[in-house]
């Protein structure tokens, strides 16, 4: 008896197809992950160069947040002669299932400690 191998491979195909499609999702999520905390690093560089400027708290979280499609919040901890500056942002994961693993909406946080004179 011959198995119709056109059916075969296109039960094979139903069956890779999701598994296929969660990884392609899986990538571009950990790729806008990743691009989300190289832009907050910029946007750090942006800060601790406002800073030096002696720039106002709210006149840096203002500038921070122009033209960025998503909210970034600034928070700054002043410490004897350290400040801590942390840049923070949310991120909606599209995976089904990555949530599991990851928070949804996922934290994206940078962090950097810097002298003051």
């Amino acid at each position: 008896m011959k198995i119709n191998e056109k059916g075969q491979a296109l039960i094979e195909f139903i069956i890779l197809m999701p598994i296929f499609i969660l990884i392609f999702f899986g990538i571009v999520d950990f790729g806008r992950i990743y691009y989300t905390k190289v832009e907050l690093q910029s946007k750090m560089n942006d800060v601790v160069e406002m800073i030096d400027k002696e720039k106002s708290y709210s006149d840096i979280k203002r500038i921070i947040n122009n033209g960025s499609e998503n909210n970034i919040n600034v928070f700054m901890i002043d410490d004897n002669s350290e400040r801590t500056i942390d840049l923070q942002t949310k991120i909606k994961l599209y995976t089904p299932g990555l949530d599991i693993i990851l928070s949804n909406p996922y934290d994206v946080i940078i962090s950097r400690t810097i002298l003051l004179e």
